[in-house]
């Protein structure tokens, strides 16, 4: 943790990861019965972006746990539309509650709050930076499907420039040792700073993978080409899956399709055929035959409502993994829980 709080995924160690997931684990098996473990504590709810989900299932989780929360629910119901500074806030509310959780549309301001906040900051999403604890409940539900947060390959779609989520769960799959391939939406792929930081911290390279042997161009509308290409630890025998027709398809072929919608307040764009999209139609073609889909919500167009009841979407399970997730995370930085030996806490 980064002086006891939740900024970025760089934050937490392998350890602190599984500690977070088994105790949401433990949670979700009974989740209305534990309302007096944070009796008599105060949440600060600082949501300065819109939001359902997160806001919604941080505010649940306190309750569950028994505590109570204070809300801003907007930047111009707060102080700062009258010029109030993000320190100033910060300073402010770490008198009235013991957890501050931050909503920003500023990237970097969890990290500026940490720096000088009283009490813990969790960040529930900072402008086009990260989301960390949504990709806490994505690597949950993961594990419910798999068993496992190991040798998974997760093709993350879409928006990967703007789409904070997506940089958070990268970061976490490669931290836990999983390849990853990316197929970014026409113009909205990950900047080149943000591959060389990942390259760099993992010690993985970047292998582009012909859309003549990938099966991503599946999902564009048309005859639009997918530029498709994987983070993965640098092995002997990639070039030959890589380039090798239908070993390429045996080893690349996703177990889950992760969707992220087109960031357009954040300035990003695409054009029609230009964006990934799933539908009965693809989600059903050999190569993506095994495949869950997952999306962290709000979408638009690019998962088909028709996939709400397939047995292979779960979307609406990560959005319900945020109560235990951020029960788990509030007793945690709370030290209502204890954290497993092995971590520095």
């Amino acid at each position: 943790m980064y002086r006891n709080s939740l900024t970025e995924m760089r934050d937490l160690e392998i350890e602190e990861i599984m500690d977070i997931l088994d105790l949401a684990t433990q949670f979700k098996a009974n989740v209305k019965g534990h309302t007096e473990i944070a009796s008599g504590l105060l949440m600060a709810s600082l949501f300065l972006e819109p939001s359902t989900r997160t806001r919604g299932s941080f505010e649940a989780a306190m309750k569950r746990l028994g505590g109570d929360t204070i809300t801003t629910t907007d930047f111009k119901s707060s102080s700062m539309e009258k010029g109030e500074t993000l320190n100033d806030s910060i300073r402010i509310w770490g008198n009235y509650c013991d957890l501050i959780v931050l909503r920003h549309q500023e990237s970097g301001a969890p990290r500026v709050a940490a720096n000088i906040s009283s009490v813990p900051i969790m960040n529930a999403g900072d402008g086009r930076n990260e989301h960390p604890t949504q990709a806490l409940c994505d690597l949950l539900t993961l594990k419910e499907e798999f068993g496992t947060l190991e040798g998974l390959n997760i093709a993350i779609c879409g928006d990967l420039r703007n789409g904070r989520t997506v940089h958070s769960l990268a970061y976490g799959l490669l931290l836990l040792g999983n390849p990853v391939t990316f197929v970014p939406g026409n113009g909205l792929d990950l900047n080149d700073t943000t591959k060389k930081t990942l390259c760099d911290n993992f010690g993985v390279v970047l292998s582009e993978l012909p859309p003549s042997q990938v099966r991503y161009s599946d999902l564009f509308e048309g005859n639009h080409e997918a530029k498709a290409y994987r983070l993965h630890k640098p092995t002997p025998d990639f070039d030959e899956y890589a380039y090798n027709g239908k070993k390429l398809d045996i080893d690349l072929r996703p177990v889950a399709l992760y969707f992220t919608r087109c960031q357009t307040e954040r300035g990003s764009d695409t054009k029609e055929a230009g964006y990934p999209k799933v539908n009965q139609n693809n989600l059903e073609t050999e190569f993506f035959s095994k495949a869950v889909v997952m999306h962290p919500l709000p979408r638009l167009d690019e998962v088909s409502v028709a996939l709400d009841d397939h047995p292979r979407s779960r979307y609406f399970q990560q959005a319900a993994n945020g109560v235990p997730i951020r029960m788990a995370l509030i007793c945690l930085m709370l030290g209502l829980k204890a954290w497993s030996s092995v971590t520095s806490q």
